[in-house]
């Protein structure tokens, strides 16, 4: 198995290991600010390549899990598994969605072009919107455990 991660800029993924997702209204979590100071995850299997930065994401009340359309069918299962799995951890249920993500969702893509990638690899890129990446429902799954796990 082959975990991948690149362009990945506002990260403290989503909870900095004390406080669950979904604590509050709107949650908010900022990576440090020393000058980059940004480690990759604790996650099994660990995380083959990192690109640590600053910034945040917000998972709050209008958060959604979003699949492109020409997508959805294939990632139905998949993005309903991670909508099951991101309630009891952060305390709120999201629903997934076709649509155009907006600030505070999380995008799942699966038609990467992006050879790097493989069959069991992903991007993530965080930022308004958290974006995860990949050639097939294989890598999209892989991403969403990452997700749950950071």
């Amino acid at each position: 198995m082959r975990r991948f991660i690149r362009h990945v800029l506002p990260i403290a993924l989503l909870i900095g290991g004390a406080a669950p997702l979904g604590a509050s209204a709107s949650v908010a979590v900022a990576a440090p600010a020393a000058a980059f100071a940004n480690p990759a995850p604790a996650v099994q299997p660990g995380i083959r390549e990192w690109h640590g930065g600053r910034g945040m994401f917000h998972l709050s009340h209008r958060s959604r899990i979003v699949l492109e359309a020409a997508e959805s069918a294939e990632l139905s299962s998949t993005a309903h598994t991670f909508a099951t799995d991101l309630s009891p951890i952060t305390g709120r249920t999201l629903p997934v969605v076709t649509a155009t993500p907006r600030a505070d969702d999380i995008a799942l893509r699966g038609r990467s072009a992006d050879t790097q990638l493989g069959p069991q690899g992903y991007a993530l890129d965080i930022g308004d919107i958290l974006t995860a990446e990949a050639t097939g429902d294989t890598g999209v799954f892989y991403a969403t455990q990452t997700i749950e796990q950071a």
